[in-house]
């Protein structure tokens, strides 16, 4: 399995900016400055945040979501005692080739 870059919660919070958009989803990050435009602004208020609930709320179980979001992925939460082993092994499985099912 292919080892994530460690972010610590200061690191992502200083990329709250449409132009420099990261948040946190089940612990691990991602920069999501190419598609904010594809967003309402309420997006705005979980940059730089754990953004978790606000994913789930907006996209809940979307498969399709996921493996798309699985692009966008950069790294970690630091110290992070949770993980989600499947989501990412899932991500690197279904993006290897760049395609989806």
């Amino acid at each position: 399995m292919v080892k994530l870059k460690q972010y610590t919660p200061e690191e992502i919070k200083l990329h709250n900016t449409k132009l420099d958009a990261w948040v946190i989803i089940n612990n691990n990050v991602y920069n999501i400055t190419p598609i904010i435009d594809n967003h309402n602004q309420g997006i705005l208020s979980t940059l730089g945040k754990d953004a978790t609930e606000t994913f789930n709320l907006f996209h809940g179980n979307s498969l399709k979501i996921k493996i798309k979001l699985g692009k966008y992925l950069i790294g970690k939460v630091a110290n992070s005692h949770t993980s989600s082993i499947f989501f990412t092994k899932l991500i690197c499985c279904f993006t290897r080739n760049h395609k989806l099912v």
